[in-house]
């Protein structure tokens, strides 16, 4: 999981951006970077560490109206320098910040090595920079938009190129990508995390199902599948939303570990009365009647989470219930059937392992109840 941002507007870009970082460190503080076109050049500064380390070497920049920015948590390759986001293009033409993971990564770096292609770092994303160099023919967007089929995994990738000052590249699949456009119209904002758009009132949008925009100040354009205009619903955000905060806390570890009962808490608080109340799934109580077992999946903490919740089953409600590794899940011959309530768990919504695993259930099960997207939406 890590953060990306940007901006394109008539307030300072590099200022907008660094604001946006504190708001998106809780995602990853392993290394944090920085974007922007300057005299038709990719001005950049990126650094390992926490976005203080970014602070105290990021050079004097000049005013600018557009900058990306990433907060990084490492997947692939060392938490150092090199590793850290923005990553290039060889001309150092294109710059590209990435959320997710590619996960035929190899295989497309060594295709691009058999072309001549080096490489500065270790990651899955600088092969992205890579593939838009690859394809560009004089529109950004439209070289985001043939590399895509390319990749596999999941991904919400921003990027900027040095003669298109004015606009920002960006796609998404299965990682969280909002935009929003001020009621001015004399900005737009991209941010992994609607809650960092704070202060006034925006217009946003979320890309998802491998769409590409082409972002400007003030106007989104959304393209799908053959390069066709996509017609998004668009939210409205007042600005009354709450930015993450580390609250006075060290770092979100912390902070999280010491919220740890008050977040119990808020779970259970008001969920019993007349049975155990859970409205915002909206699934019918006779659906519930129907559950023999639950098998829960997650990774890390979530996981841990989903062993507590199998014990208390089946000592507090007498249910059947399992835990497994979401990475491994994917593997077991659990026997499912249609009475199996599977409950993935995820913090972020968008961990790869969590969301293989349940598509995988979701294919043994294919006459099940599933939860459709609109409906985790309102989670």
């Amino acid at each position: 999981m890590c953060g990306v941002f940007g901006y394109i507007g008539e307030r300072n870009a590099i200022e907008v951006c660094l604001n946006g970082l504190e708001q998106l460190e809780y995602r990853g503080y392993d290394s944090t970077g920085i974007a922007g076109i300057h005299n038709r050049q990719i001005a950049s500064c990126k650094k390992a560490g926490k976005l203080s380390e970014l602070k105290l070497v990021l050079p004097t920049f000049p005013p600018l109206s557009l900058a990306i920015a990433h907060t990084r948590w490492a997947t692939h390759g060392k938490v150092n320098d090199l590793n850290a986001h923005p990553h290039f293009d060889p001309s150092g033409s294109i710059a590209l910040i990435h959320n997710g993971i590619i996960e035929n990564y190899d295989e497309l770096r060594e295709s691009l090595k058999t072309e001549g292609a080096s490489f500065q770092s270790e990651t899955d994303s600088e092969i992205v920079a890579h593939l838009i160099a690859k394809h560009y023919r004089g529109d950004l967007s439209a070289a985001l938009h043939s590399v895509i089929p390319k990749l596999r995994g999941i991904y919400a990738l921003v990027a900027i190129h040095k003669d298109h000052p004015d606009e920002i590249a960006a796609a998404a699949r299965d990682c969280p990508l909002a935009i929003a456009v001020d009621q001015k119209k004399s900005e737009t904002i991209l941010s992994s995390d609607p809650n960092t758009l704070v202060g006034a009132a925006y217009k946003v949008l979320f890309l998802r199902d491998r769409e590409i925009a082409r972002v400007k100040k003030g106007s989104v354009e959304v393209f799908g599948d053959g390069w066709k205009k996509v017609k998004k619903k668009i939210a409205l955000i007042e600005g009354a939303l709450t930015g993450p905060s580390k609250e006075g806390f060290e770092h979100y570890m912390l902070k999280e570990i010491y919220e740890q009962p008050l977040t119990a808490q808020k779970a259970i608080l008001g969920r019993f009365e007349n049975g155990v109340s859970f409205d915002e799934l909206r699934l019918p109580v006779k659906l519930f009647n129907q559950v023999k077992k639950v098998w829960f999946i997650g990774c890390g903490t979530s996981s841990h989470a989903g062993q507590i919740g199998s014990i208390l089953l089946e000592d507090i409600a007498s249910m059947p219930a399992i835990t497994s590794i979401a990475s491994e899940a994917r593997y077991c011959r659990t026997l499912m059937t249609e009475d199996t309530l599977v409950v993935a768990i995820s913090q972020s919504g968008e961990t790869a392992d969590t969301l293989r695993a349940s598509r995988r259930a979701q294919a043994r099960l294919p006459h099940a109840r599933h939860l459709q997207r609109d409906e985790l939406d309102t989670l």
